[in-house]
């Protein structure tokens, strides 16, 4: 069995984000979140480590943030989506 190598506990959320990759925006919604990344569900194929800037639809109060990430993983099986690693929140 393979060794767990997430550094941060994942919580399994739906997020609805906007994300932007090469200029280009498609949203997603992510399946679960941690402090180290995300996995957001979306048919669009990014290259891996290519960077996307993920930003959520709604957050309390009127605040922005964004998050700025690298694919590091696709998946097809059993979810269609990427796995993102942050790399910096602006």
């Amino acid at each position: 069995m393979g060794r767990e190598r997430r550094r941060y506990p994942r919580r399994v959320a739906k997020i609805d984000f906007f994300c932007y990759l090469d200029g280009q925006r498609f949203d997603s919604a992510s399946v679960d979140i941690s402090a180290g990344g995300a996995f957001l569900k979306t048919n669009d194929r990014p290259d891996e480590l290519s960077l996307v800037i993920v930003v959520p639809k709604k957050m309390p109060g009127g605040t922005s943030i964004a998050l700025i990430g690298a694919v590091r993983r696709l998946e097809s099986k059993p979810l269609i989506g990427v796995g993102v690693q942050w790399m910096r929140c602006v």
